[in-house]
């Protein structure tokens, strides 16, 4: 995949009448909607390049960044320089959070999410990495005023199309009967599978 084929994906979503929202936009009593969610998994500057092709479009995104990585740092000059960035393109950014770093992951994600808005402002919605079977079934202890990706009004209740891996493991959306009918979805992207030529992660 490459940035050619993420650009036809998105006018292909424009063509069809799609409105792309941020989580915080999203209205469930309307239809031919499109979260576009990306969750930054290695590479910051790969975002950022994503950030603009969208950018040029028209299109407006949710970018998700993980404070425990081993790919950047979140809280180096270089980062908050591309957030930033980001930000001023009029796309939104949120923290994306791995519950395994810790014992009590609703403590961790306290502790995240002060260090995270205390370095780029108040988030309105989070996304988790790698969740588990028990956090996809509903958890109880977000805070109300953070949106979380997998709650079942941005879930279950319409539909979630993915390319975790690389591939669109269950059909291709533009070939999905939401896509054809103008339904709500939710669309998650990593940049790391598009901004790039290589065909595993570490390539």
């Amino acid at each position: 995949m490459n940035p050619f084929k993420y650009q036809e994906h998105l006018n292909a979503f424009l063509d069809n009448g799609y409105n792309f929202k941020k989580f915080e936009d999203f209205n469930a009593n309307e239809s031919g909607q499109v979260i576009l969610r990306h969750d930054i998994d290695f590479s910051i500057e790969m975002a950022i390049q994503m950030a603009t092709l969208e950018k040029v479009l028209g299109v407006e995104s949710t970018c998700y960044f993980l404070l425990a990585s081993d790919g950047y740092n979140l809280l180096s000059k270089d980062a908050a320089d591309g957030i930033k960035a980001i930000q001023d393109m009029g796309h939104s950014i949120g923290l994306h959070f791995d519950p395994t770093v810790y014992e009590d992951e609703k403590i961790g994600f306290e502790c995240e999410v002060e260090i995270f808005e205390r370095r780029y402002g108040r988030m309105s919605s989070m996304s988790f990495h790698r969740p588990s079977k028990s956090i996809l079934e509903g958890i109880n202890w977000l805070p109300e005023r953070i949106i979380g990706a997998y709650q079942a009004e941005y879930f279950t209740d319409i539909t979630y199309i993915s390319d975790s891996q690389g591939a669109f493991r269950y059909g291709h959306p533009c070939e999905h009967t939401s896509f054809t009918q103008g339904l709500n979805i939710q669309l998650l992207i990593h940049p790391i599978w598009w901004m790039t030529d290589g065909k595993g992660a570490v390539e």
